[in-house]
């Protein structure tokens, strides 16, 4: 991304407060139970975090190092920004610094990466305790990486989620544009290979949408804000809606 900025929308508001919810809601899960585990946020879209011009929102990496701070504390979590953008990334560690300082955060639990997520996914894996738990976040500003990133989250520990969000009509549009078996929502989900998946009603014209991957086969739903498992009959609604267009939808509904 080029700016700090980038990829704020009329959608971000919801994405935002999706976002805070679905990370205090699976960190909550974690830091009770199992919080000498090892909890791992990977945020491989990281930007500067800083709020919209005009409205008082902070980024994903400043919400979820808030959360962990605050169900953590001092315990067994790790956090890594990847950028590739070094001011952003620069102005990212100098907020958390602040954050630390007025005990919003703890800088010591998170680590910064300079570089392409495609190309420091491997090593970041590499690092994580088999047993640990937690959430790789995903936000590449329309159509996921699928030939070189995707596939490597099939490597992640087996209880850490996948979180990725998506412009589902941009994902369709060049599906159909390039005949070179690009793939659709469905391939993409098993590209990275979770066993359950919690999908969000689209938001907008372009369908922005939030896709859970998870190996917890009865992760609870968050109805109240459109979030659906895709094996159940509103999941499935909302999925055919994501993946497919208004033509493959005629006649079947």
């Amino acid at each position: 991304m080029a700016n700090g900025y980038i990829g704020h929308g009329v959608e971000t508001d919801d994405k935002l407060v999706h976002f805070e919810g679905i990370m205090d809601w699976t960190v909550g899960m974690c830091a009770g139970k199992y919080k000498e585990t090892p909890f791992y946020y990977i945020d491989l879209n990281a930007g500067s975090g800083q709020p919209i011009p005009g409205r008082d929102l902070i980024g994903s990496p400043l919400l979820a190092a808030e959360i962990l701070h605050r169900r953590y504390g001092d315990a067994s979590y790790r956090m890594v920004c990847v950028e590739q953008n070094g001011a952003n990334l620069e102005e990212l560690d100098q907020t958390l610094q602040t954050y630390q300082d007025s005990g919003d955060a703890n800088r010591n639990r998170i680590q910064m990466i300079h570089g392409d997520n495609r190309q420091e996914i491997t090593g970041i894996i590499r690092s994580m305790d088999r047993d640990g738990r937690g959430v790789v976040f995903h936000d590449p500003n329309g159509v996921p990486d699928h030939l070189e990133l995707l596939p490597q989250f099939r490597t992640l520990p087996r209880q850490v989620d996948v979180l990725l969000y998506v412009q589902a009509t941009s994902v369709k549009r060049v599906r159909n544009a390039f005949d070179d078996g690009r793939p659709d929502l469905q391939e993409l989900m098993d590209i990275v290979g979770k066993k359950q998946w919690l999908i969000r009603e689209p938001i907008g014209k372009h369908q922005w949408t939030f896709m859970l991957g998870t190996n917890w086969k009865k992760f609870p739903e968050w109805k109240k804000e459109g979030f659906y498992r895709i094996d159940t009959e509103e999941g499935q609604r909302v999925f055919r809606r994501l993946n497919w267009t208004a033509g493959e939808r005629e006649g079947t509904e």
